[in-house]
């Protein structure tokens, strides 16, 4: 981040940016805060007025199809790439790091990331506002 300070709800952690509407995303959101028990992750959702300002090397429209995830080192992933950040930093979800890692398999996680992010209205129901129709 340039000179701009994140808001103190979300620390000096990384950052789980998601659509905070959808309620397929809210509901794996929910689990992955139950399993940080270390609290090494905050999340925020793309529709809080502050993630273009904190954000801003990421659009609305790119945030609106794949989880991302900031870091505090000034990167960010998105998608499945997400998921293998995550899984690194979440002890629990270790045995997931190392599968999304099988040397030449991460073409197949992202297409399946993908798969699942289109049809994430279709697997959770109806989201709030229409948000997961892609």
């Amino acid at each position: 981040m340039s000179n701009q300070s994140k808001p103190d709800i979300l620390g000096d952690t990384d950052v789980v940016v998601y659509d905070g509407n959808c309620n397929f995303c809210n509901s794996q959101i929910n689990i992955i805060r139950k399993l940080d028990i270390l609290n090494k992750l905050s999340f925020i959702s793309l529709h809080d007025p502050s993630v273009p300002i904190l954000y801003p090397q990421v659009s609305k429209e790119k945030l609106l199809t794949q989880i991302y995830i900031f870091t505090k080192d000034n990167r960010y992933y998105g998608g499945a790439e997400c998921i293998q950040q995550i899984s690194k930093k979440l002890f629990i979800l270790w045995p997931l790091y190392i599968l999304l890692k099988i040397p030449f398999s991460f073409p197949l996680w992202d297409k399946l990331y993908k798969l699942i992010a289109k049809n994430r209205f279709k697997i959770a129901g109806t989201c709030t506002n229409n948000s997961c129709k892609l």
